[in-house]
């Protein structure tokens, strides 16, 4: 199969799951905005991917509202969260921020959530300037999307809500009680403030 010049992302319309039980809405020119679902918390957080037609190269993206605690948080401390946990999203996270570009093509306004995202136009991937590495396709970035939703919602998660002064449910608490009991880091610092303020 040639991966020189991969496909671009298909034209406007409603497609076929791109993954069993995920509904893909491709927009021309800007990518395909997807949900995925965090194991932590079962809950679907707004994704996408975007086809970087300079370079040939995909992104992918995950986005959090004001209720995550990384909402508005620098790309490095989220970086940060996701080497500590050994998830390693492809090259790290390279963007944070808002997008705006496909909020009339969506199911809701994406300019409410904060994004973090990853490119794949590293020094060993396929891009235009390097047509001898590796292809990275679209199961590769949904992949990656998915360990950066699941970073984006486990225990610094709830530290770094807990300690903005966030809303922690009873459920958050037992589960970082029980996280701190095996040894997890950002579990054991929560539970460490816990007892500081009280």
């Amino acid at each position: 199969m040639d991966h020189t010049n991969p496909p671009l992302p298909r034209k406007p319309s409603s497609c076929p799951s791109i993954r069993d039980g995920m509904v893909s809405v491709s927009v021309d020119g800007e990518g395909e905005y997807f949900e995925l679902t965090s194991k932590h918390n079962n809950k679907n957080y707004p994704c996408i991917m975007r086809w970087n037609e300079t370079c040939h190269f995909w992104c992918g993206y995950a986005g959090v509202d004001k209720n995550n605690g990384f909402y508005e948080e620098a790309m490095e401390h989220a970086d940060n969260a996701v080497v500590a946990a050994n998830r390693n999203v492809h090259g790290g996270i390279t963007f944070s921020g808002y997008m705006y570009a496909m909020d009339n093509h969506i199911p809701y306004n994406l300019g409410q959530y904060w994004f973090f995202g990853f490119d794949c136009g590293h020094y060993n991937d396929m891009t235009k300037l390097n047509p001898k590495g590796i292809f990275r396709d679209k199961d590769f970035v949904i992949n990656n999307i998915q360990n950066l939703v699941d970073e984006l919602t486990g225990a610094f998660e709830i530290y770094l809500r807990s300690k903005k002064g966030g809303e922690v449910p009873v459920e958050d608490h037992n589960k970082m009680i029980a996280l701190a009991a095996s040894g997890n880091p950002h579990a054991k610092e929560y539970i460490k403030e816990i007892k500081k303020d009280n």
